[in-house]
């Protein structure tokens, strides 16, 4: 049978096997590409090396465009917030910055760094150079790195018009969408810890409230040309309060952000988790959630267990290749392995979106990546 990306994805997040496997290479923050990395890519198929946006400056992710979206069998795309991280415009009007690796790339225009004492990029909130520095990039580094314990302040206004634009620009490329509509913050659950359970609930009765209406008003505007919606990148098992009491003050609240998005649209929900048990995995089952994002260090015993005990309750996305280990340091034999096994773990009865455990950094040999592609594609024939 053969299907565009958009089907394959829709039947394999119906737990249907298909006959390719959903392949995601920089459609969300979690599961993006380097700018460095990308543009080594571009050379090796052959594309226009033009500077490349970044699309999420913290990490340095870069645009992975359509060009070689295609060239590569990329199913899925992301539609990404109007601000970043650094509490500023991450769209046009760009211009150019060299980073310190040496390649030109598209930032925005508020995109505004300064150097400290021993030469490491520091950038600033809203882009405001009178105000202390939030994150560093070391002199001879790849990606920022936060200063002190938060980030930049972003909850702007829903800007529907920026939605509509930024949906449909991937949905009428016959991909599948995920999106990232700033929902929820891994600050917000870091700062309940010093709160009273009192507080807490009062305080997430509030966002929820919010986050609701601005998911009502974005649905208004973008429908179900959405697939998936990652609105919690944080971890329920990352914070110092690991309680009960604490588990049970913030599962309702995911329990009525996943109730609405259920009750009214075909939007699937992923949750990220920066670790994981067979109870942490429950917990967010039991929260609505629909796919579950496999962090870094997922191990085949791991994505064994996870399969067979959620994998008629879970999507997951992810965890196809080790990026900072096997795909950055391994060999492509190596690489081969390690897809044809884990692919064959994950993707039985469908319910698997692939894309490697983590980001893909920057320095990745050319030659593993197209033995992933390669190791896919032998999965795919069998």
């Amino acid at each position: 049978m053969n299907m565009n990306s958009r089907e394959t994805f829709l039947r394999t997040a119906e737990h249907r096997e298909t006959d390719n496997l959903v392949l995601d290479f920089g459609a969300t923050a979690l599961t993006g590409i380097h700018v460095q990395t990308i543009s080594r890519l571009r050379r090796h198929y052959g594309l226009l090396r033009n500077p490349i946006r970044i699309i999420e400056p913290f990490q340095m992710l870069g645009e992975v465009g359509w060009e070689m979206a295609d060239s590569i069998g990329i199913d899925v795309l992301g539609a990404w917030n109007k601000n970043n991280v650094f509490g500023f415009g991450n769209h046009a009007p760009f211009k150019e910055w060299k980073t310190p690796w040496g390649q030109r790339v598209m930032v925005p225009f508020q995109f505004q760094t300064s150097k400290d004492s021993n030469g490491d990029i520091l950038i600033h909130p809203q882009g405001d150079l009178t105000q202390a520095a939030c994150a560093k990039m070391q002199k001879d580094g790849f990606s920022f790195e936060k200063i002190g314990s938060t980030m930049a302040v972003n909850n702007p206004d829903v800007d529907l018009e920026h939605w509509q634009v930024e949906v449909d620009k991937a949905y009428y490329s016959g991909k599948a969408v995920v999106a990232d509509f700033g929902i929820t913050t891994p600050e917000l659950v870091e700062g309940l810890v010093n709160m009273s359970v009192q507080d807490v609930e009062t305080h997430l009765e509030k966002e929820a409230d919010l986050a609701l209406a601005k998911l009502e008003k974005i649905f208004g505007a973008v429908g179900n040309k959405v697939n998936a919606v990652l609105f919690c990148k944080s971890s329920f098992t990352t914070t110092p309060r690991h309680s009960e009491e604490l588990d049970g003050i913030l599962f309702p609240y995911y329990q009525k952000l996943n109730d609405w998005i259920h009750d009214n649209t075909s939007w699937r929900t992923m949750k990220h988790s920066g670790i994981f048990t067979e109870g942490s995995t429950d917990r967010i089952v039991r929260a609505g959630f629909d796919i579950l994002h496999l962090p870094e260090g997922t191990e085949e015993p791991d994505a064994a267990k996870l399969k067979k005990a959620f994998g008629r309750d879970l999507i997951f996305w992810g965890g196809g290749i080790d990026a900072k280990q096997t795909l950055l340091n391994g060999s492509k034999q190596q690489v081969r392995e390690q897809i044809l096994k884990r692919s064959e773990i994950l993707s039985k009865n469908g319910g698997f979106i692939f894309s490697a455990s983590g980001n893909i950094p920057a320095n990745v040999p050319i030659e593993n990546f197209v033995a992933m592609l390669d190791a896919i594609h032998e999965f795919n024939r069998k």
